[in-house]
């Protein structure tokens, strides 16, 4: 790949610098920074075998073009390098000096190893924790979900962690938020009482959540002669990668680490800082150049036209309603705006556009339809739409749990048909739901009809009815003998695993998946997305199990009825998912997704524009990510005008980045009435409008 590449003149700076020394690089996004990295790789693997480089990056997607350096071709030969993220990092160094650091840091059982915390399990060990404090009264101030308050309660954990700050925090910075009408002075402290409370039972437990992973790594691993010993023994380079997508934690280990490497080289993108709500700190990144011995700066971007160019700088103007000398001549060639009545309109003639373009030899990878959010109607309407037309579609949505998958629910509802020692009987409408999605080509009306003539809740074991048992011919026709001998392979299948012993919960899915559901007469067969979901839910339940396995006072086979209940209260899955390597297929994705994943397409399509999704950030009422942010000043108040400037930077972020991932064209939609039957003028519309008025004017003065 590498050899198709032709380097400009400051890509060969960078490259032919001398090895020694650190060097700082900073650019816009498709100005070559990553390429220049690779090739300086090049370079560096002359002098120093690649198992002596660490190369660091925010995400594990984000380093997908140091692994693919590393994967086949002349350098699949060399030793790897350590290619991970600070959170991995931490982990792999907290487990090698936990002997040394254990009792120093407060655990009851310092002899014991530690148990790595996963979200999913840092969920269920808080909601111990919470669930007799709610109990109690605590919270009811505020209408929260108890998913969304734990996920809150140790989000705040966290964002203390990445911007050292100690615990006791919380309480200040949350009390700084003034932008709601309700007093919440009585939740943001129970939310600090909460998150103290859980430190002590981590530290009771020997139990390591990922803020107790960093403040192990940054106060006690950080602090020993030793860990900088072992880093520069194992290590010469440090490459590190997209730094304004990371935050200030991983800042503060390369300031305090990068004079003990021979060759270092950090890479920031000045027009990022897309994970702001994550933690990112795009301006601590940004000043790393002041530690680093050169600073070069890569300004052309590669692949944008010079029309989409000049659009994005105008159109940054109206996003901010600023004044500007430019005559504005309409929007760049092949862009439009288009605006439609209703949502299914827009989905369907979006849908149409995009078959025009595959047509006349666009490739389906080329195209990306993005929107604020994906919800779930979007996604099936929009793919069905694409697909009734002949088109393959990739969706991704990693900020949306996988759990909700229909796959995921299904196989959730079949494990819990399978284990009536649970006490979770499936209700009628449960296993209809059930069966619409593990039998093929099935409609309500049939899958009702098998519901009630097959499905016997009361039955003690087993509680289905054999199709072959039915002595009415009518209802045997009703129900076709097609589907009715896929109802008959479930009965098999299900009476002998349960005349067996029961199995753990994850290898029960993987068997009833591998097995039964995932076969040619089933819906999930050559569905390699179902696949994908149901590999993330069996992972998921694994971790959980071996958590759970690990307290010698757990009863066997309790790990699986433990987390279907946890599912039940709301557990929100940490898994995320980006694909590798794009499939052939129109990619559809929530806007945020597609710029991290840092690739271009030729064409974009802007769903619903009005909506104030691209624009405001979700709604969470005990925690702010901003207000965490070390360089934000606890004396002042998050009120509405900061919260509306940092919602009119994010949109221009994101708007910005999203033009600069495209070679061609992009087409604006806007809908009169969202999907909700509501009429929307979020800001993004307004700032369309503005760009047409000001664009009449230039036209009527040309």
């Amino acid at each position: 790949m590498l050899d198709t590449i032709n380097l400009n003149y400051q890509q060969l700076a960078v490259v032919e610098s001398p090895v020694s020394g650190s060097l700082f690089l900073s650019g816009p996004y498709s100005s070559g920074k990553t390429s220049s990295a690779l090739f300086r790789i090049r370079r560096l693997l002359e002098e120093y075998p690649a198992n002596r480089f660490l190369i660091l990056a925010p995400q594990s997607s984000l380093a997908d073009p140091y692994r693919q350096l590393f994967t086949g071709g002349t350098l699949s030969a060399h030793t790897r390098p350590e290619i991970t993220t600070m959170s991995g990092l931490c982990r792999q160094s907290v487990n090698l000096f936990w002997p040394a650091i254990a009792k120093k840091a407060g655990f009851k059982d310092p002899s014991s190893p530690p148990h790595f915390l996963s979200l999913e399990t840092a969920q269920y060990c808080l909601g111990t924790i919470v669930d007799p404090l709610l109990d109690n009264g605590y919270f009811q101030s505020i209408k929260i979900e108890r998913n969304r308050l734990l996920s809150q309660i140790l989000d705040n954990l966290n964002k203390t962690a990445i911007n050292n700050l100690p615990i006791s925090e919380i309480y200040p910075r949350l009390s700084s938020i003034s932008t709601g009408l309700e007093n919440l002075d009585i939740p943001f402290t129970q939310a600090q009482e909460c998150a103290l409370a859980f430190r002590a039972y981590c530290l009771e437990h020997n139990l390591v959540d990922f803020s107790l992973l960093l403040h192990l790594f940054s106060e006690e691993v950080m602090s020993m002669d030793l860990f900088h010993k072992y880093l520069f023994g194992r290590y010469d380079i440090l490459i590190a990668d997209n730094l304004e997508e990371d935050t200030a934690f991983t800042h503060t280990f390369i300031r305090r680490t990068i004079a003990g490497f021979k060759s270092s080289l950090l890479i920031t993108d000045t027009s990022g800082g897309y994970r702001t709500f994550l933690g990112a700190d795009p301006k601590s990144a940004y000043e790393l150049k002041e530690i680093c011995d050169v600073h070069f700066s890569n300004d052309d971007e590669i692949g944008l036209t010079a029309d989409l160019t000049k659009f994005r700088a105008e159109f940054r103007t109206c996003i901010r309603k600023s004044k500007t000398s430019n005559t504005f001549r309409g929007f760049p060639e092949g862009s439009q705006l288009h605006t439609y009545q209703f949502y299914p309109q827009m989905v369907i003639e979006v849908a149409r556009q995009i078959k025009t373009l595959v047509d006349a030899g666009t490739a389906p990878k080329e195209i990306a339809v993005l929107s604020p959010y994906l919800s779930d109607s979007l996604k099936f309407n929009l793919t069905r739409s694409l697909n009734e037309l002949g088109l393959p579609v990739e969706s991704i949505r990693p900020s949306r749990s996988y759990i909700s998958a229909a796959p995921v629910q299904a196989l959730v509802l079949f494990g819990r048909l399978a284990h009536p020692g649970w006490q979770m009987p499936l209700t009628i409408l449960e296993f209809r739901h059930m069966l619409m999605e593990i039998l093929p080509d099935i409609d309500l009306i049939r899958a009702d009809i098998i519901t009630r003539a097959l499905f016997v809740a009361s039955l003690p074991e087993n509680p289905l009815r054999p199709f072959d048992e039915l002595t009415n011919a009518d209802l045997q026709q009703r129900i076709t003998y097609a589907h009715g001998g896929r109802m008959m392979q479930l009965f098999d299948w299900l009476n002998d695993y349960l005349g067996q012993d029961l199995l753990p919960l994850d290898i029960f899915f993987q068997k009833a998946f591998g097995e039964l559901l995932s076969q040619k007469d089933f819906a999930w067969f050559d569905q390699p997305e179902a696949g994908n979901s149901i590999a993330k839910l069996i992972q998921s339940i694994r971790e959980f199990r071996f958590f759970i396995e690990a307290d010698p006072g757990s009863s066997p086979g309790s790990a699986g009825l433990e987390y279907i209940k946890s599912l039940q209260n709301g557990l929100i899955p940490g898994s995320l998912f980006y694909p590798e390597n794009p499939a052939e297929a129109v990619r559809i994705s929530p806007a945020f997704t597609f710029l991290m994943q840092n690739r271009t397409v030729d064409y974009q399509f802007w769903l619903d524009i009005g909506s104030l999704g691209w624009w405001e950030r979700l709604n969470q009422p005990l925690t702010n990510p901003y207000i965490f942010n070390a360089g934000w000043d606890a004396s002042e108040n998050w009120d509405y005008a900061a919260d509306f400037n940092h919602n009119q930077d994010m949109m221009e972020r994101t708007v910005s980045g999203l033009l600069s991932r495209c070679r061609k064209s992009f087409v604006a939609a806007a809908v009169e009435v969202n999907e909700f039957g509501v009429e929307n003028r979020g800001p993004l519309l307004q700032a369309f409008q503005n760009y047409l008025r000001r664009s009449y004017k230039g036209a009527a003065g040309a």
